[in-house]
């Protein structure tokens, strides 16, 4: 029998299972892909500048071809700024492809854990021995940090995430913007990998 509320309307309980996470198996792997945080309002601003900076630079650069075919110093001048608008487009581009399509994945085998930042633009994997893992332990992350790490980690080798473990004298962040339920649910699975692997 269903339970009522106050109203003696039929109470509609929320899924435990809803989570920006997910798991899935590949091969021997349990993999846990994590989505970045997204914040639709950052991404549609960043695309329409996005397109206007596009559309700018494209200008731009066509009058710097025909400025340089003339040899004139003006010509120059929007070449090397025509450089300078390339290296932002192409940082841009990296963000908004990381924010709508990239994810983290940790996939959990038999011996270690592998860490992997993928968006359809790279693949960074960095993989760490299970008996070499230590004080495995999730915390709060610091707001700004977590809103800077929103953008791609691949441009710096900064570690950024609320799940931690010591590895040898170093100490090794993942999962950016995990809360507390979805961490605790991701170390259970590491630390029964490792139970796993001390057994056998």
């Amino acid at each position: 029998m269903n339970p009522l509320d106050s109203t003696g309307a039929i109470l509609k309980y929320e899924s435990p299972e809803t989570s920006r996470i997910s798991f899935y198996i590949d091969g021997e792997a349990r993999c846990i892909k994590i989505p970045p945080r997204r914040n639709w309002f950052i991404i549609a601003f960043l695309g329409i500048w996005f397109c206007m900076w596009t559309i700018g630079g494209v200008t731009i650069g066509l009058v710097a071809i025909v400025g340089v075919l003339n040899a004139s110093a003006e010509g120059l001048v929007l070449g090397l700024f025509s450089c300078f608008w390339l290296a932002v487009w192409c940082y841009v581009f990296a963000i908004l492809s990381w924010k709508i399509f990239g994810h983290e994945i940790i996939a959990i085998e038999a011996e270690g854990i592998s860490h992997t930042l993928k968006s359809p633009l790279f693949a960074r994997t960095k993989s760490y021995r299970l008996s070499d893992i230590t004080r495995l332990r999730w915390s709060e992350q610091n707001a700004a940090i977590s809103l800077y790490t929103n953008f791609p980690g691949f441009f710096s080798s900064a570690n950024y995430g609320a799940l931690h473990f010591d590895y040898g004298a170093k100490t090794i962040s993942l999962g950016n913007g995990v809360d507390s339920g979805e961490g605790y649910h991701i170390i259970d699975a590491i630390e029964t990998a490792r139970r796993k692997d001390e057994v056998a």
